[in-house]
């Protein structure tokens, strides 16, 4: 007997966390007010590089990984992550072999949830509501593990989660 597909429901859900039925993103301080937000747009990967400059420097989304973040001004976020030469299954359907499933899983992520940007409308906090590696799902990740630095029409995602290497993504603004 054939699962049912959760993909209406995930679909779902990211259509309306896009839509954007909140107003703009506010300040983590919750006076409410609108502020400027540094990170509002969509971003597309352009590096990604795990202990960079350190003796175990790798590359989880390949050597030309793709992706995109997209941060609503309403304080919601998309992101997929993906090393763009992960094979096709073999079969053509939606599950593949232990092997073939086990690259996907270890080469690519999907997550959506709130965020929060400080005062000076740069990155505070975030919350993934649902991600495809199932142990993110509901964490609260902040500065100083978790910040955004832009620059112009780059931004830089630096991840130093308490015993694990340092992550950075590197991305460019989508025109």
């Amino acid at each position: 007997m054939r699962r049912p597909s959760r993909t209406g429901v995930t679909l779902s859900a990211l259509l309306v966390l896009t839509a954007g039925a909140a107003g703009p993103a506010t300040s983590a301080a919750g006076e409410g007010r609108p502020v400027r937000n540094a990170l509002a747009g969509t971003w597309r990967m352009v590096s990604a590089v795990s202990d960079p400059g350190g003796p175990a420097e790798r590359r989880p989304y390949g050597a030309n990984p793709d992706g995109m973040v997209t941060f609503n001004e309403n304080g919601t976020f998309v992101e997929v992550f993906q090393n763009p030469a992960i094979p096709p299954f073999a079969s053509g359907e939606r599950v593949g072999t232990p092997e073939e499933n086990a690259a996907v899983v270890g080469r690519s992520l999907g997550q959506f949830g709130t965020y929060e940007v400080d005062r000076k409308g740069e990155y505070s906090s975030n919350v993934i509501i649902g991600s495809t590696w199932p142990n993110r799902n509901g964490q609260r990740w902040q500065t100083p593990v978790l910040r955004f630095i832009r620059k112009g029409d780059q931004l830089t995602e630096v991840l130093q989660a308490p015993g694990l290497p340092r992550l950075e993504i590197r991305f460019v603004r989508v025109p």
